[in-house]
């Protein structure tokens, strides 16, 4: 659990350590400190490593096991860390080897507790030297001023005491390793997590530093005691280190709660790690510590000769009667419980008695944060904020109780009239945005409430006030099936308000973002083209969520991103500022969508435009868009990674212009998974909020000529410096379309496509022909169009015919597949057929797009041809087999020289 400062919470104690290194000694051992002393009545705070900006430690698996048992602070850096000293009465470093020099480049004087005032206690809990005494001048200079301002220090071992004296001046107490402080039924509770369960008996083996010396020990002890092995490794390169026991099963980055359950299930455990060996003995197992000089194996034989057991330690050669040799744990748990004791009260005695400060249960909080309801009514009353609405009206009920409560715990940001009875709630709130001239939102509870709305929101459309009226709602799924209070409430008022939306129900991104876009187009349409009222309608499940949380757990979120803002192409003034974000951009990028032939004055004020803004136009074979600064980027975005792109490629404005790209485009998938704050300005003339990529921030209303026209004249006298043009350029020359092998749909395209003729009209087939077009060159003389606005199969031919209906002219050709084809076979019949049509049909017995999926009726697998059909209705007709057939007609079928229409069926594979 993430402490909050928000709270103001006090600790006694703060930790600080190397809980978050990627070693299970290291989490266990704090882990086993923070909860010894939480047994004791103190509470305490982990402090996270001092980073100086995001870490990614987050995600890992150290802070993430810690932080399913302790509280931990938030990020600090050098600067901020201080405010910690306003948290915690004392502070602990250790255990571990936090004053090894080694250790210094991690967190340096962190671990020295350099950040901590004079006035708080400062102790160091079993702490190990490691090499210091080997340590330069310098280093024991540096630090021996910190170790001087400690209030109590203890080490680990006791043969650090003298070298400690010797540094720093300082006779150090003696306590035992945090893991034996902790009760062992902390690990039993702890290890009941674990996802894995095995029913054998096996040999732990846990090895930090594997060798093949270790392997024949333990194949050889296996063996001996007849056990299958289980192998652990050290979390530090764990899946190269573990490839060194594939032949056993093993555990690469297991959990803490994996771990401690391989421990307390072990039947005997081999171990190169000190604190391996301290489990091995929390749990009562027979064991063997192998003796890891690098590791510090001095550490090793002081405690097991502590415990009496040294004989559990070996070097090289073994007498195999150590396998089967019993440990009399009740004398070992004596020892343990004579030194665990001295710890204690040395321990107690230096912290002085816990201040008993109320606890903030941040696993509650966690949990009320998660929750689908509070996320999506926090994202609500957070807009209404963010959009500038100040006055709302409540009225009382229990479906709203928890819309109420974040009104209410955030009241300085709201003007709040309660208003008893809905019918009045409702004339008030307009009467309240009458005379205001702004939105105001009026707030109710579910059912028949909701019916008492209606006159005022009728009022409200018909005389243009702007009123967000937002019902709580129960869940969908108990609709029409005799539960209380509920009624069909999605679209009630459809008739009269200019939009109501219903907040998705369930959790996740999508649902999240939709419930953001749709609840920000709603507050916009209030005074969009016009004012008048908007229906939210919210599902509640539970009405007690957060009830008992303190009102701080209530805030607001911070500012929503994106934000979605509107402006119109007559608000010149306003459209100034979109203008001058625009002259800083060093990165945008215009996607230009489907769209018509452009005029030579059209092409003139995009040309400008683009000479400009440091811009590259991004165009697919639709956008029929061919000027110096666009680019088709489709093959180099196939093969290039979204690491890449965000580092790289990524816009800082992305721009659409224009209709639909073609479908499955992979800059959507780069953009949408972009790590990057992209602002995604959408140039719409209607103003319809669109946000396709995820992360719209701006609506421009009006036309694509009005835009081009207007930035190009308030740029001034900048210049395009092409950077951004130059990368995109180099990355798509760096990238070009795969060698075409074989003969199937791809190959057809690759052949039909770079020899059309100039001038030519080219309709594309919806499904395989779309998809692999963007591959292959096409002639910028070509006009190309494609059903691109809902990308179904079933009128491409019809479309195309259409198109031959008015271009007499022209060459026109239809690309197409065959169940295109054939469920749209009767566009060819009772037409006219002019001898500049022509279709060329890529029979490939089945849908080729989805035909990976092996599903019959998806592939639609058939034996059809079109050659009867087509020449009964006066079609000539010409069919290839082979890759030589093909070619050799196609040259006939891209000529001027049929007298009558040509059907081309290309069969592949």
């Amino acid at each position: 659990m993430v402490y909050d400062d928000k709270f103001e919470q006090k600790f006694d104690v703060g930790i600080v350590g190397w809980w978050y290194y990627y070693n299970y000694g290291s989490i266990l051992t704090y882990l086993a400190l923070c909860k010894a002393l939480e047994s004791k009545g103190y509470s305490v705070l982990m402090i996270r490593k001092i980073m100086d900006g995001k870490s990614g430690l987050e995600n890992q698996l150290p802070e993430k096991a810690i932080n399913r048992y302790c509280t931990i602070s938030k990020f600090y850096d050098e600067n901020t860390i201080k405010k910690l000293n306003n948290v915690c009465d004392s502070f602990i470093s250790g255990s571990d080897q936090m004053w090894n020099p080694s250790c210094e480049k991690d967190a340096g004087k962190q671990y020295y507790l350099d950040f901590v005032d004079d006035n708080h206690k400062k102790i160091s809990y079993a702490s190990s030297l490691g090499n210091a005494e080997d340590a330069n001048d310098e280093f024991k200079e540096k630090y021996r001023k910190y170790v001087k301002r400690f209030y109590a220090v203890s080490v680990r071992e006791g043969y650090s005491i003298a070298p400690f004296n010797a540094i720093y001046g300082i006779l150090p107490k003696q306590v035992c390793d945090p893991v034996f402080l902790c009760d062992k039924n902390v690990y039993l509770d702890i290890l009941q997590n674990s996802k894995k369960r095995i029913d054998k008996e096996y040999l732990l083996c846990f090895i930090l530093d594997p060798t093949e010396e270790k392997k024949e020990l333990i194949k050889r002890v296996s063996l001996k005691l007849k056990l299958e092995v289980i192998c652990l490794v050290d979390l530090t390169d764990a899946r190269k280190k573990a490839e060194k026991f594939k032949e056993y099963e093993n555990y690469p980055y297991a959990d803490i709660e994996e771990f401690l359950y391989l421990f307390k299930n072990a039947k005997f455990i081999i171990t190169d790690s000190y604190h391996g060996t301290c489990f091995s003995i929390i749990f009562e197992k027979k064991f063997l510590s192998i003796s890891n000089f690098e590791r510090g194996e001095k550490r090793v034989k002081e405690l097991l000769k502590l415990y009496g057991i040294e004989d559990r330690i070996i070097e090289d050669v073994v007498d195999e009667a150590i396998y089967f040799k019993e440990i009399d744990y009740s004398v070992v748990n004596k020892k343990i419980e004579i030194e665990k004791e001295k710890s204690w009260n040395w321990l107690l005695e230096k912290l002085g008695k816990p201040n008993n400060y109320s606890q903030i249960n941040y696993q509650n909080i966690e949990k009320l944060y998660s929750n689908d309801d509070f996320i999506r009514i926090r994202i609500l009353i957070t807009l209404l904020h963010n959009y500038g609405i100040k006055k709302v009206v409540l009225s009382p009920g229990g479906r709203d109780v928890p819309i109420v409560r974040m009104i209410e715990y955030n009241e300085d940001k709201f003007e709040i009239y309660r208003i008893t009875d809905e019918r009045s709630a409702a004339y008030f709130g307009l009467g309240l945005a009458r005379q205001s001239n702004m939105p105001v939102a009026c707030i109710c509870t579910s059912g028949t409430a909701v019916c008492n709305y209606l006159p005022a929101v009728t009022e409200a459309y018909y005389t243009g006030i702007p009123v967000i009226y937002i019902t709580a709602d129960r869940q969908q799924i108990y609709l029409n099936m005799g539960e209380d209070q509920t009624i069909p409430q999605n679209n009630i008022f459809k008739e009269v308000t200019k939009k109501e939306i219903t907040i998705p129900e369930g959790h996740g991104f999508k649902v999240t973002h939709q419930a953001i876009r749709d609840i920000s187009d709603c507050i916009l349409e209030t005074v969009h083209n016009g004012y008048g009222p908007v229906h939210i309608n919210i599902s509640v499940d539970n009405i007690t969520i957060g009830d008992k949380m303190p009102k701080k757990a209530w805030d607001l979120l911070p500012f929503i991103y994106p934000h979605i803002l509107r402006v119109k192409y007559e608000d010149r003034d306003s459209l100034i500022r979109w203008v001058n974000d625009l002259k800083k951009s060093q990165r945008i990028m215009i996607v230009y969508g489907q769209n018509h032939s452009l005029t030579n004055n059209e092409i003139e004020i995009i040309q400008e435009f683009v000479s400009k803004y440091n811009c590259v136009i991004l165009t697919d074979p639709i956008s029929n868009l061919h000027i110096e600064g666009s680019l088709m980027s489709y093959n180099m975005l196939n093969q290039i990674s979204q690491v890449e792109f965000d580092e790289i490629l990524a816009p800082d404005i992305l721009i659409t212009v224009g209709g639909k790209r073609l479908m499955n485009d992979p800059l959507t998938h780069k953009v949408r998974g972009s790590k990057k704050n992209i602002r995604h300005w959408s140039v719409m003339e209607n103003g319809e909020i669109k946000d396709f990529y995820y992360k719209l921030t701006s609506v421009l209303e009006m036309s694509q000529k009005a835009f081009f026209s207007f930035f190009t004249l308030n740029a001034g006298e900048i210049e395009n410096n092409k950077q951004y043009y130059n990368t995109w350029y180099s990355y798509i020359k760096k990238y070009p379309c795969n060698e075409i092998k074989g003969y199937h749909g791809v190959y057809v395209l690759s052949e039909v496509l770079p020899r059309l003729p100039e001038g030519s009209l080219l309709h594309l087939g919806v499904g395989q022909v779309f998809h692999d077009c963007r591959k292959f060159h096409i002639s910028e003389t070509i006009d190309i169009f494609c059903n691109m606005g809902t990308n179904g199969i079933d009128g491409c031919a019809s479309t195309f015919m259409g198109q031959c209906a008015v271009e007499k002219n022209k060459l026109c050709f239809l690309l197409i597949g065959d169940l295109a084809f054939f469920y749209d076979m009767n566009s060819i019949w009772n037409k006219e057929l002019q001898n500049n049509i022509r279709i060329l049909l890529i029979n490939n017995h089945g849908t080729d797009l989805l035909r990976s999926h092996n599903l019959k009726a998806i592939s639609s697998v058939h034996n059809t041809s079109a050659k009867g059909w087509v020449e009964s209705v006066g079609f000539e007709y010409l069919e290839a087999h082979t890759k030589e057939e093909f070619l050799e007609k196609l040259k006939y079928f891209l000529s001027r020289d049929a007298e009558r229409a040509l059907f081309f069926e290309v069969f592949c594979n």
